[in-house]
């Protein structure tokens, strides 16, 4: 668990339990609702006074490969650095694991902001939804 303070509210940034999962269905589109997907991929939480306010997922290969999979932030909590904070938090979590490469992918409306944030992560995009079939 990692708790980083900013003006005048703490989040704090954990590993998802299996009591987390109605509140990130919540959180998700229709295609990423199913209960699997979220203990198939790690996935990392942000809450504020204990209330999840964003998630992200990914998954690391045996050789060392991040692939960002999903970042979701509550839309009454965007533009805090809840999104930064959770992938920050994922990338130095996957370098400790040994990963020597990150990849993210966005939906073909992604945000600029999550762009820049992998970006300056030494990410690589790999796909933009829409552009092939997956």
């Amino acid at each position: 668990m990692i708790a980083v303070a900013t003006e005048a509210e703490t989040v704090t940034v954990r590993l998802m339990g299996p009591d987390d999962l109605a509140r990130l269905q919540e959180l998700s589109p229709p295609s990423v609702k199913n209960p699997a997907e979220f203990f198939v991929y790690a996935t990392l939480v942000a809450e504020i006074d204990g209330r999840i306010v964003g998630y992200t997922q990914s998954t690391l290969t045996p050789d060392g490969i991040l692939y960002s999979l999903a970042i979701r932030i509550d839309a009454a909590y965007k533009g805090r650095g809840i999104g930064r904070q959770l992938m920050e938090t994922k990338v130095n979590l996957a370098r400790r694991a040994g990963a020597k490469t990150h990849f993210y992918a966005l939906a073909r409306d992604g945000e600029e902001a999550i762009k820049k944030i992998c970006l300056r992560l030494g990410m690589h995009l790999c796909q933009q939804h829409g552009d092939a079939d997956i």
